[in-house]
């Protein structure tokens, strides 16, 4: 699995939980930002999320519905533009 990036090893978990209210929040997308600053930004809301316990997202980018799913998860709500909403 992580030969094919559904698992990162690089990164073990970390026994800190971030703060939740800190998690950036990043407009819902279905294809990676081709600005390197929102790419930046949605890869570590990912690496954020992957923090949470049952959280296991791939970093790629992709600010979709699995992303939006574990955001609601931690933050109780989805991330903006969203079609799901709260």
């Amino acid at each position: 699995m992580s030969e094919h990036g559904a698992v990162d090893l690089a990164s073990p978990p970390s026994s800190k939980l971030p703060d939740a209210a800190a998690l950036p929040e990043v407009p819902y997308a279905l294809f990676a930002s081709s600005d390197p600053k929102q790419l930046e930004k949605a890869e570590d809301l990912q690496r954020l999320l992957n923090m949470f316990p049952g959280i296991s997202l791939k970093i790629d980018g992709v600010v979709g519905p699995r992303t939006s799913a574990a955001y609601k998860t931690v933050k109780g709500k989805y991330l903006p533009g969203d079609p799901r909403g709260e």
